[in-house]
């Protein structure tokens, strides 16, 4: 794996580790968003929470992104 991959693998395995701990009722996408837009431009980040989406890893609930752990 490339070091570009392993460090989007990481950072999509930190996005979801901080949804799963905002609980039931979900992490705001906005200031999600605004803690990495100095590290990661709009297009990236909208990339990688829909892999999240995709993989049934969150799920979006309007602007909040829930965690689908059971």
């Amino acid at each position: 794996m490339a070091d570009k991959e392993k460090t989007l693998l990481s950072i999509a395995n930190a996005f979801k580790d901080a949804i799963e701990e905002a609980g039931a009722d979900g992490l705001p996408e906005g200031p999600l968003y605004a803690m990495v837009c100095g590290m990661m431009g709009l297009e990236t980040f909208q990339a990688i929470i829909g892999a999240l989406e995709d993989s049934g890893k969150i799920k979006r609930s309007g602007f909040m992104l829930k965690s689908c752990k059971s």
